[in-house]
Parts: C-alpha cells; sequence; structure tokens
C-alpha cells in the first residue's frame, strides 16, 4: 500500500470505506483509512462487486457523505 502513503489528503475529510467480506484486501483497507478522524469502515458480505450485491446501502453511503459535504 505504498501509493496511499504517499497521498497528502486532509485527515478531515469523511471517509466511507466499504470492504467486500469475502476479500483478502480487507486487511489492507484498514490501512487506508487510518489517520482519517472521521472514517467509517464497514464490511459488507459479498465478494468484490458489493456493489452490485448492496445496491440501496451503497447509494446511502454516498448520499451520507453528500450531506455531510453540504452542512
Amino acid at each position: 500500500m505504498v501509493y496511499m502513503e504517499d497521498l497528502h489528503t486532509n485527515p478531515d475529510l469523511p471517509v466511507i470505506l466499504v470492504s467486500a467480506s469475502e476479500s483478502n484486501w480487507y486487511k489492507f483497507h484498514e490501512k487506508i483509512i487510518k489517520g482519517f478522524k472521521n472514517v467509517r469502515h464497514i464490511a459488507l458480505t459479498g465478494g468484490h462487486y458489493i456493489r452490485r450485491n448492496h445496491p440501496d446501502l451503497t447509494v446511502n453511503f454516498i448520499k451520507e457523505l453528500v450531506h455531510v459535504g453540504t452542512e
């Protein structure tokens, strides 16, 4: 995950990281969100295409982030 360590991001940026519970990448996702103050890491059942398996939740997460940005 070296590419993520080189990014200069705002730690106050709201983040919702959705991971597939059946993915081997879950452990790396924890490293991605390290340092963010307003973060949620959610594991949903399924594999790589969680947006297909959980379309309503995906849309709700996006709406939530847009709402946070307009407060």
